[in-house]
């Protein structure tokens, strides 16, 4: 699950746009004190390999989209137990000044399979234009196998 923050806690976006190549989200800003102030917020996502696929929404309510390993070329990854493997997503991002993302572990990876991220949550600033990779662990005691759009965050 990614969450888009900005210096305050309690921040969701909703809606999503998209072309082949770019995606584009919109957001509502929401802040805890008893009024509600909105903010639109617009962050390009850039496919930095070709197979890569867009972040979306598994649910219309949902707070986050879902992250999905890009593992067209590598085939497969096999995460033992006790071990952090460094997953590609084949995207980049330009994220607004003065906005993070915040990059969180899939609830059903966590309570099925006893997969979490390793530096959850994980934080990507404005800053950065490289790819993202997610630190995925595996807690439990069987092996997990990541394959080309498991969502992995």
């Amino acid at each position: 699950m990614v969450l888009f923050l900005k210096k305050n806690p309690l921040k969701k976006m909703v809606g999503i746009a998209c072309d082949a190549k770019k995606i584009l989200l919109t957001g509502v800003v929401l802040i805890p004190q008893r009024k509600m102030m909105t903010e639109k917020v617009k962050i390009l996502f850039n496919k930095v390999r070709s197979h890569a696929q867009l972040p979306y929404y598994a649910h219309d309510d949902d707070a986050g989209f879902d992250i999905l390993a890009c593992l067209h070329d590598e085939g497969r990854v096999l995460l033992l137990p006790g071990t952090t493997e460094k997953i590609p997503t084949g995207l980049a991002s330009e994220i607004p000044p003065g906005w993070l993302v915040s990059v969180r572990p899939r609830s059903g990876l966590a309570a099925k399979n006893f997969l979490t991220i390793q530096n959850t949550p994980g934080t990507i600033d404005s800053g950065y234009r490289g790819e993202w990779f997610i630190l995925l662990r595996n807690e439990g005691n069987s092996p997990f196998v990541v394959t080309h759009g498991t969502r992995i965050a």
